[in-house]
């Protein structure tokens, strides 16, 4: 199953991670979800982490594309997948 696609742009920060938390559990979905942060400007790791660990415990499935090596290498830390 191909997953949905959402793109993220511009400054990706902590108030930025909540209103993705909150649009993506008012969308009706069918399978899992890819953030796509190749056009944002800047990720802020505790929003990365702020949102990972909400989809999951949401029990969404996420992958994560366009992050730094460093972000990667955090989700990884954390348990989360990054390539789709």
């Amino acid at each position: 199953m191909s997953p949905i696609v959402i793109p993220i742009d511009g400054v990706f920060d902590t108030p930025a991670a909540s209103a993705l938390r909150k649009r993506l559990a008012g969308m009706s979905r069918a399978g899992p979800i890819l953030l796509d942060f190749s056009r944002a400007r800047d990720v802020h790791d505790f929003a990365l982490a702020v949102i990972a660990h909400g989809l999951a415990a949401d029990g969404t499935a996420a992958r994560y594309r366009g992050l730094t090596h460093n972000q990667e290498r955090m989700l990884h830390y954390l348990g989360f997948a990054t390539s789709p």
